[in-house]
């Protein structure tokens, strides 16, 4: 099918996202760069879905074909400029048939701690803190985003609040990053409507490579 030739930018940037933090000379600089990067991923991961559904599309497939449904959907969100995050909920309940219910679904929390991470260091503002008798005071974006990385067990009391960039900049932090992205690419493949197929997707776009211990030991260079 024509639409499949689309589908090399998001394996191609987890090789990059690999890359990146396997390259230990790197240091912090590459693994937040790996952690921005994984956003990129499912940039394009969407956007070659959408590919896939047009390719059914035109190949005479109708909306029974849920490939179909979802890269409508993902095209519209796609042209209001929606979040990643809710093309992901979209793929889930165009895919599954079912509702998602945000609150129990994890990947869906993670996601959106890695585009809030990823926003805050693709755009970075002054933080607003306030010194105080009793110690600093953040603003409210800074003491969510803080909140979210401790219950994702990357903030701990020791932690200094101001410091939020040293905790993500790390390869735990990035190799988080990168298996967060991992599983949503899982989830979507767990419910491809041609079962038959969905191996060689998943092969495709690395899910076999979830571990580090899984990963190539030849050294990785990022495509240009």
């Amino acid at each position: 099918m024509k639409a499949h030739v689309f589908m090399f930018r998001a394996p191609g940037k987890l090789n990059d996202v690999r890359a990146l933090i396997s390259e230990i000379e790197n240091g912090r600089s590459g693994y937040i760069a790996a952690t921005k990067e994984c956003v990129s991923v499912l940039e394009a991961f969407w956007n070659e879905l959408i590919e896939v559904g047009v390719g059914y599309k035109n190949h005479g497939h109708g909306s029974t074909n849920r490939l179909v449904t979802l890269a409508g959907v993902l095209k519209k969100l796609e042209e209001e400029r929606k979040p990643i995050e809710e093309k992901a909920i979209a793929a889930f309940e165009a895919l599954s048939g079912q509702k998602l219910f945000k609150s129990q679904a994890s990947w869906y929390q993670k996601i959106r701690l890695l585009v809030d991470v990823r926003n805050e260091l693709a755009h970075p503002k002054a933080a607003s803190i306030e010194l105080t008798d009793d110690g600093v005071i953040l603003s409210k974006k800074h003491k969510r985003l803080i909140n979210q990385l401790r219950a994702h067990g990357f903030f701990n009391q020791n932690d200094k609040p101001y410091d939020w960039e040293e905790v993500v900049g790390t390869r735990e932090f990035s190799v988080w990053a990168y298996q967060t992205v991992i599983d949503v690419v899982a989830m979507v493949f767990g419910y491809w409507p041609y079962p038959e197929a969905a191996d060689s997707y998943r092969e495709l776009y690395s899910v076999p490579l979830r571990e580090p211990e899984n990963w190539p030991n030849k050294k990785m260079q990022p495509t240009q």
